[in-house]
């Protein structure tokens, strides 16, 4: 019975793929994604202040604007996700998750930081 043996190795081999790939879904301990929404238009985040509670988070950047902007997560100078799209794109970051705390949203097109294009994420401790 040759034809026995690779079948349950294929069979073996398929059902490892398919729990790791449950593992690495949206379940489990990491919680519910969210997500929040920001716009760019020229030199400006919408909304620029966002008060968020700790968890998971998708932001979706809609690029409003006429040129390249980019919409970057940072805390303590420390990007945490990056993305640029072209003029009336959107794009999402990937999943971030935050903890408590003061993050930044930056545009690092040149110029445009230096011209208002920054936003502050306040963080709540988990109730």
């Amino acid at each position: 019975m040759p034809s026995v043996r690779p079948a349950a190795v294929l069979l073996a081999l398929a059902i490892t793929a398919a729990a790791g790939l449950t593992a690495c879904g949206g379940g489990g301990d990491g919680g519910t994604v969210q997500t929040v929404t920001v716009t760019g238009t020229e030199m400006r985040f919408d909304p620029a202040d966002l008060t968020l509670a700790a968890g998971r988070y998708r932001f979706h950047f809609v690029n409003a604007g006429k040129t390249y902007h980019d919409l970057g997560i940072y805390r303590d100078g420390r990007a945490l996700g990056i993305r640029e799209t072209g003029a009336g794109q959107s794009i999402d970051l990937d999943v971030i998750k935050l903890g408590a705390g003061t993050y930044t949203m930056e545009c690092h097109e040149p110029g445009h930081l230096q011209a208002g294009m920054h936003g502050t994420i306040s963080v709540r401790k988990p109730s």
